[in-house]
């Protein structure tokens, strides 16, 4: 058995940027099968990879993470090869989670599982389909939304996966169509390496969908990367309801770019769980470039062991009158360790902008650690935003009053833990989609009811800090 390669500290050397070249990049277009104008945008995406810089420890938004000068250049790109037999994805686990749904798709690797859309919404011209089938039935559409190369607005590791990703998925919802049940999909990666994949979803003027996206993989102990790019766009006054589970392997180190742009009276409901992997690394941006557009996003991260996660998130308000409410709860048990970033910027012309942003940690561990660093740029005069961060353990005295009842400790504990969350989950406004949230939440509780049991000492008081800062 191999020792798990380390990741190294912050003080260390940058990551080695995979030294690609254009005979894999064509390599990857012949194994996923797609056609050349999508090979084109791939040798452009190699170019403005090649010329980005790979972060340093002194960059602000990289030196509190622990992936600096994790050897990604070391590891199999998956799109070139299937290193080892693929594992199939656990029956329980693909088992239908909804009563209804509009569609469903299911990715093993590249290959494709499930595809289902009901007929109605197929008619109505809704695309659901794995990201490469799409470039070939619809190839106008894709292009238009796939851009001339690099994703918008992403760094280095965005501009790899546009170079490397062999598979992903289009939603695409037409002008006025209100698709009334969610859409599901799920994607089981169970190669070792590096694999790459990107998501793209956009809601045209009036539609309306909903869509929980999951993402799996196998316990294994070879090292493994995932880099996934996600594109959200929200035409005006339509609406979006997505909500992400990430529940990769142990084994896995995860770096995720998302990007989310709200146009005029456009509205999205933005949900993310981070359960899995050894270390997250995420970049999200909110952009409302339209009047009335508003935005309500939620993070969870529940961490144990030595999982280690950083969040970076920004809120942009570029047009009036527009608003975003941003909450990240985080539990985090054993010697885990989470680090969340954000930031609520207003610009000059966007008067009456409502932001908010909100961070709420729960330490069941003396070994556990959370930071959360909020910020504001207010650039115009008549808005209202603000912020708050809270760190702190369970409180002893809630904690004693359910021992007194005769419930026992670490069923006390669950119970004070599933009601700090339950402010987050309730935000999720399918029920259905909550509920498939809710299981995925309790089966990690599961896997860290020991970190639980053994944290902190529940005689002494809370360490507890608060802090708020609002501009009205």
């Amino acid at each position: 058995m191999e020792p798990r390669r380390s990741i190294a500290s912050t003080e260390e050397a940058a990551p080695r940027p995979l030294e690609l070249t254009g005979v894999q990049v064509e390599a990857v277009g012949r194994e996923t099968g797609e056609p050349g104008w999508m090979v084109d945008l791939r040798r452009a995406a190699l170019d403005a990879y090649r010329r980005m810089d790979a972060p340093q420890a002194g960059d602000e938004a990289w030196r509190r993470s622990d992936l600096l000068g994790y050897p990604f250049s070391e590891l199999t790109i998956e799109a070139l090869t299937l290193s080892g037999k693929p594992k199939r994805a656990p029956a329980g686990w693909i088992k239908p989670a909804f009563d209804q749904t509009g569609g469903r798709l299911i990715l093993e690797d590249r290959a494709v599982h499930t595809a289902q859309l009901d007929d109605r919404w197929m008619q109505a011209g809704v695309v659901f389909q794995p990201i490469v089938q799409a470039a070939r039935d619809h190839p106008d559409l894709m292009r238009s939304l796939l851009g001339s190369g690099a994703p918008r607005g992403g760094g280095i590791f965005s501009a790899l996966a546009a170079v490397l990703f062999d598979t992903g998925i289009l939603l695409h919802v037409p002008k006025g169509v209100r698709i009334e049940t969610p859409l599901h999909a799920q994607f089981w990666s169970s190669g070792d390496g590096l694999r790459a994949w990107r998501l793209l979803v956009n809601v045209e003027e009036g539609a309306e969908v909903s869509f929980l996206q999951e993402f799996a993989s196998p316990e294994k102990k070879a090292d493994a990367a995932r880099v996934d790019d996600i594109e959200l766009t929200v035409h005006p006054g339509a609406t979006l309801r997505f909500f992400t589970i990430q529940n990769w392997g142990g084994n896995v180190v995860r770096i995720g770019n998302e990007r989310a742009v709200v146009h005029g009276a456009g509205r999205l409901v933005w949900g993310s769980a981070n359960l899995g992997a050894r270390s997250t690394k995420t970049f999200s941006s909110l952009d409302l470039t339209g009047e009335g557009a508003s935005a309500q996003w939620t993070s969870l991260h529940i961490l144990g062991g030595s999982q280690q996660a950083d969040f970076s998130t920004l809120q942009n308000h570029a047009a009036p009158r527009t608003g975003s409410d941003f909450l990240c709860k985080g539990v985090l048990a054993g010697s885990s360790r989470s680090v969340s970033r954000g930031m609520v910027r207003i610009a000059p012309d966007a008067v009456g902008a409502d932001g908010y942003q909100g961070n709420r940690i729960l330490i069941l561990s003396d070994q556990a650690r959370a930071e959360a660093v909020p910020d504001l740029e207010i650039l115009s005069d008549d808005v209202r935003c603000s912020h708050g961060v809270t760190i702190g353990e369970l409180d002893p005295e809630e904690l004693f009053y359910l021992r007194s009842r005769g419930i026992p400790e670490g069923e006390s504990r669950k119970l004070l833990v599933g009601g700090f969350l339950e402010a987050a989950l309730g935000r999720i406004p399918e029920e259905s989609v909550r509920r498939r949230v809710h299981l995925a939440v309790e089966a990690k509780m599961e896997t860290m009811e020991e970190g639980i049991s053994r944290g902190g000492d529940t005689g002494s008081p809370g360490r507890q800090t608060d802090e708020q800062g609002a501009v009205e």
